[in-house]
């Protein structure tokens, strides 16, 4: 197999866009990391409700991770 019949790898994510997938997964996922923060501060033991806190902890982290591998594919870090 030649090296010159090879296809080029092509990403599936144009690299044009990953600083506005950085910005807005990244955004999503600190509204929901602020709305996690917010819910632990203001319930009590009594109202406090687990598939809540895991569903929301989830999106949050989520949503930071891909924000977080999209920032590092922005400058220039590739993973």
């Amino acid at each position: 197999m030649d090296i010159q019949s090879m296809n080029r790898y092509i990403s599936p994510v144009n690299p044009a866009v990953y600083p506005h997938l950085t910005v807005v997964l990244l955004g999503i996922g600190l509204f929901f990391m602020v709305w996690f923060f917010v819910y632990e501060v203001t319930s009590n033991k009594f109202t406090r409700n687990l598939y809540k806190e895991l569903s929301v902890a989830m999106v949050a982290s989520i949503f930071m991770g891909f924000g977080s591998v999209f920032l590092l594919l922005w400058v220039g870090i590739f993973v």
